[in-house]
């Protein structure tokens, strides 16, 4: 297991062993993912300064 404050995912549901989540989530955007509302979003690996601007 693997702890960290966020989880940069593109996966539609979070499934796992952990039922109340401790990070925040970034969606990875994917064409099958554009209809879910997400706060946080990365649209590609080279945007992750936007994302992450504290590790910059």
């Amino acid at each position: 297991m693997v702890h960290g404050d966020l989880l940069i995912d593109d996966k539609l549901e979070i499934t796992g062993r952990i039922k109340v989540p401790f990070w925040e989530r970034v969606m990875f955007t994917q064409e099958y993912n554009l209809y879910i509302n997400s706060e946080r979003r990365l649209d590609n690996w080279s945007d992750w300064k936007r994302i992450i601007p504290e590790l910059a």
